[in-house]
């Protein structure tokens, strides 16, 4: 996630005393010298460590401190099916803010079972996990994805995903529905419907986390313009404005 500032007329010049003091505080720390990496990466065990995450996270560490020695906004994003391996590098710990990604899975042979994604329950383990491994939940928000995506047997990726748009329209699915819809094709589809949506902001809601997110669509992968009673975005700032009414 990335903020964008626009400015009217001319864009100003960006500073660049901000280089000299992040670099330091990433690349020359004393404890991070070449030595020191060669080392760490004759050990069998930081090798596979580092195969697994391919970006150090003695780096993103590093990243993390000079960030907030400049008084910037740390954060992290994840998909959820990878969020206990990012809590193990203990980075998350450091952000100011962590995305957590609720989206199928992007993998080709997973079960059916993937469809948890859109579940009440997956998001409250989502935050469990967090918790238990010291991320505080004020710290977290989770993003909603307009993906649709079936776990049958499909020769070709474009045929697994499709969006929330096309399961509404063309698919006959029911934006107040449960989140599943079977293709024309006799596919199964699951989704984030508006009712599923709605559930999940109840859920960050009386967790106490940060907020709730709604994914950019890409491609086939969209939700309807907001003003659409039938898109997601409708459906999050209803049920936020709704708790923020009942309180």
């Amino acid at each position: 996630m990335a903020f964008q500032r626009s400015f009217a007329g001319r864009c100003e010049e960006p500073p660049t005393d901000w280089l000299h003091k992040i670099v330091p505080s990433i690349f020359q720390h004393k404890a991070w010298d070449d030595s020191c990496f060669t080392t760490l990466r004759e050990q069998s065990s930081a090798r596979k460590f580092l195969e697994t995450y391919p970006v150090d996270v003695l780096i993103m560490k590093g990243l993390a401190e000079a960030f907030k020695e400049l008084g910037k906004i740390f954060m992290t994003k994840c998909d959820y099916f990878k969020w206990h391996r990012a809590l193990e590098t203990e980075v998350p710990q450091l952000a100011d803010l962590n995305v957590v990604v609720l989206k199928p899975n992007v993998h080709r042979n997973v079960s059916a079972g993937e469809g948890v994604f859109l579940t009440d329950a997956n998001a409250a383990k989502v935050i469990s996990d967090a918790y238990k491994a010291g991320v505080r939940k004020e710290k977290l928000i989770l993003q909603i994805t307009p993906i649709a995506r079936t776990y049958d047997q499909v020769a070709e990726k474009e045929g697994r995903f499709t969006g929330y748009y096309k399961a509404i329209t063309e698919f006959g699915a029911s934006p107040l529905g449960d989140g599943t819809i079977l293709a024309p094709d006799g596919r199964l589809y699951y989704f984030f419907s508006k009712t599923r949506a709605s559930c999940i902001v109840r859920v960050a809601k009386w967790h106490g986390l940060h907020g709730i997110s709604l994914a950019g669509g890409y491609g086939d992968e969209q939700d309807f313009f907001p003003h659409d009673t039938r898109s997601l975005f409708s459906a999050i700032v209803g049920e936020v404005r709704s708790s923020i009414e009942t309180r």
